[in-house]
């Protein structure tokens, strides 16, 4: 059973890289594409480097089961702080951007 989880866990994992990456090509302009997909990099391998040692800690101090129960409760305490942060972001943002105009000939 652990493995299908894991196994289910990593093909989102896969699934999940080109569909954001897509979405940030298609609502970013040029100028800003390198550093937004730069900031999304850098933000989940911050967010692995500041918990993975906290997690770590737990499991060594607790149970398994505490240490899931810590991760599920921290978890939903991000989710709904960037459900939060989502709901506040202006519409203007929510519109792919606008394609260069060719000029005729």
């Amino acid at each position: 059973m652990s493995f299908l989880f894991i196994l289910g866990h990593q093909a989102v994992r896969g699934f999940a890289r080109p569909i954001i990456t897509d979405r940030i090509l298609q609502f970013t302009h040029d100028d800003k594409r390198a550093t937004v997909l730069s900031l999304n990099s850098m933000g989940s391998r911050l967010f692995f480097a500041l918990t993975g040692p906290l997690v770590g800690w737990v499991s060594e101090t607790e149970s398994t089961p505490t240490t899931l129960y810590a991760q599920a409760a921290a978890l939903v305490v991000i989710l709904l702080g960037l459900g939060w942060a989502y709901l506040r972001i202006p519409s203007k943002y929510f519109s792919p951007k606008q394609a260069p105009a060719t000029p005729s000939r």
